[in-house]
């Protein structure tokens, strides 16, 4: 008996293998995520399956739901992905760096929270990869084209709800008009056009049924006091928003990358001439409807851009190809060929790590809070609590625990988390706070005071719950323009926050205080690189003769040079400003007391105002047991 090696089923079984293993070197050179994210405005399917998750067992942490629902998309989509790649260029080579460069950009953001982003790139990727097997089957076995057909515009409407309008024309050409005559039944070739649009209506009509009744499992408005069917209509039937859509679509940019866009540029000029117009346009098109839906609804601009991101990826793996056909294949060139297909997955990763940002949002016990922990705050909080919104995963435990809830006496609502809408919330009832809310509104004048919750444990052994907090009242805060005003009282406590409700809002200001006793300011865990956006100054008058270099200050910027703060023992001069991409909000801890002070932009600061607000020292304990 002879034996011989056989190369191709190594070679088979390895094609099929490596699109799988892209995703997970992806996740291991992005490492985990570690930002919090704003609840969806839109809740689906992910968010649906995060519920049930969390619901099947009380206590599992929110974090590893996340994290595994985060990595199945990512390994799911870059798999899809890679084959749709090697489909068009044969080469496994390209569509594992594409593959690879694509899970190590930007274009997956790296928060705690159910996959969106990853989850709409998937369906798109995997409705791109039927597409020709779709064709196929519509002749073939048409049934079984319009059952993949259906059920992928399903699973888009469920991932992003503003693609059901989209997804229900969809559904009505599949139907209506893509179905071969005779695909159902005999009499089918004896059916007018007319009748057969209004065939075509009538499953459109309970395709949407079927979504909007899935979609409501989820209760997009249970939390905003919003009814049911107000909800889902402000997701599914979102009002256009041109500002949104360009804002969406400027982000394709630093989504993809100048490397990325140029090999698109690449391939678009070789794909256009076989691709032919009509299909060219027919895909614009249908990225820019994508586009325009999801923007309109206020979502993630990564998520709108997901049909567009896909088709720029393919798009600069056919120059990729392009590219390393023009090296060659001699040996002395394949380095080269080899050095380009790492540099793309390369220059992508080195984006992500380069991204220069101050205003991270970290988990502060988010990732460990389980359903046990906040079904006990829901209880004992007041009955009809408000709380501010926090992030996804207080949001999904927050729809977990009141899924279901039989008790009509309670109710609960998710407060925005601005300071005017607060403000309103406060004075008709008692409003709560998470830990990143109560740093946040404790530097915007609001006081906080610890929540005692207790929770017992399957063993019945009670434990407190930290990181909940009851907002009480309201600290003064002065907004700063182009002219000094008064900012008595505000330093009393030796501690103020500079605070912006837009990123334009930048500064610089200049704030003088006075008070009876020595102290060097500094700032209040102010990220490293926002520090050089803090100076100060301190003038001794303790033995009641002015400082000559003080009085030329307030003559040289128009402040009067008898002003009550200029004749304190001890003046602070403090010069801010936001650099950019620096939290909204920035503490500045005194080091004692300065109930005397005044404030204005400083001489050539733009027009964005900034407020100056008392914040005294706040403990903030993170979510979970104490």
């Amino acid at each position: 008996m002879t034996w011989s090696f056989n190369s191709a089923r190594p070679i088979a079984v390895g094609r099929r293998v490596v699109p799988w293993v892209v995703g997970p070197v992806a996740l291991v050179i992005r490492g985990r995520p570690l930002e919090l994210a704003s609840p969806s405005a839109c809740p689906g399917l992910l968010e649906l399956m995060s519920i049930a998750s969390v619901r099947f067992d009380p206590d599992l942490a929110v974090g590893p739901v996340f994290l595994v629902l985060g990595a199945a998309a990512i390994v799911s989509s870059l798999a899809l992905l890679a084959e749709l790649v090697f489909r068009h260029t044969r080469d496994m080579r390209l569509a594992a760096a594409t593959g690879l460069a694509v899970g190590v950009s930007p274009l997956f953001a790296a928060t705690l929270s159910p996959p969106w982003e990853a989850g709409a790139f998937a369906v798109c990727a995997a409705g791109a990869l039927l597409v020709g097997p779709l064709l196929g089957w519509r002749t073939r076995s048409p049934r079984l084209f319009a059952c993949v057909s259906l059920g992928l515009l399903l699973t888009a409407a469920l991932i992003v709800p503003p693609w059901l309008a989209l997804a229900t024309a969809g559904a009505f050409l599949t139907i209506g008009v893509a179905v071969p005559p005779g695909a159902w039944w005999s009499d089918w070739n004896r059916l007018g056009r007319a009748r057969r649009w209004l065939l075509g209506i009538a499953a459109a009509a309970g395709f949407a049924l079927l979504a909007v009744a899935m979609l409501g499992l989820s209760q997009p408005g249970a939390l905003a006091g919003l009814s049911p069917w107000q909800a889902l209509a402000s997701c599914t039937l979102p009002r256009p928003s041109p500002a949104r859509t360009v804002a969406a679509a400027s982000a394709i940019g630093w989504a993809l990358g100048p490397l990325a866009l140029a090999l698109a540029a690449l391939g678009l000029f070789v794909e256009a001439q076989p691709a032919g117009w009509r299909r060219l346009a027919f895909a614009a098109g249908v990225a820019i409807l994508c586009l325009g839906l999801a923007a309109s609804a206020g979502l993630s601009p990564l998520i709108a851009l997901a049909p567009s991101a896909l088709g720029l990826w393919w798009l600069a793996a056919s120059g990729l190809r392009e590219l390393v056909i023009a090296i060659g294949h001699k040996r002395v060139l394949q380095f080269a060929s080899a050095a380009v297909l790492v540099l793309l997955p390369t220059l992508e990763a080195s984006r992500l790590g380069a991204e220069e940002r101050d205003d991270w949002v970290r988990p502060r016990g988010h990732e460990k809070t389980t359903l046990r922990e906040m079904r006990a705050v829901v209880s004992q909080v007041s009955s009809s609590a408000r709380f501010v919104e926090e992030d996804s995963t207080t949001d999904v435990l927050l729809r977990a625990a009141t899924a279901g809830r039989r008790r009509t006496n309670r109710s609960l609502t998710i407060v925005p988390a601005q300071s005017e809408a607060v403000r309103r919330a406060l004075a008709s009832g008692a409003v709560y706070a998470f830990p990143s809310q109560q740093e946040n509104l404790s530097q915007r004048g609001f006081t906080v005071e610890p929540l005692a919750v207790t929770v017992f444990r399957r063993d019945n052994v009670a434990e407190r719950i930290g990181g909940v907090a009851t907002i009480v009242g309201t600290r003064r805060c002065q907004p700063i323009g182009g002219a000094w005003v008064d900012l008595s009282d505000a330093g009393t406590h030796g501690r103020i926050a500079m605070v912006a409700d837009s990123e334009a809002a930048r500064g610089p200001i200049t704030i003088y205080l006075g008070g009876a006793t020595a102290a060097q300011p500094a700032p209040d865990n102010w990220p490293p690189r926002t520090t050089r956006g803090f100076l100060f100054g301190l003038f001794d008058q303790r033995d009641g003769k002015r400082s000559d270099r003080l009085v030329a200050e307030a003559q040289g910027i128009g402040l009067p040079t008898q002003h009550a703060v200029l004749t304190q023992p001890f003046v602070v001069r403090l010069t801010l400003h936001r650099t950019p991409r620096a939290p909204l909000a920035l503490a500045v801890t005194l080091g004692s007391s300065f109930p005397i002070g005044v404030a204005r932009l400083a001489m050539g600061a733009d027009a964005a105002p900034l407020t100056v607000c008392d914040a005294p020292p706040v403990e903030i304990l993170p979510l979970g047991p104490t």
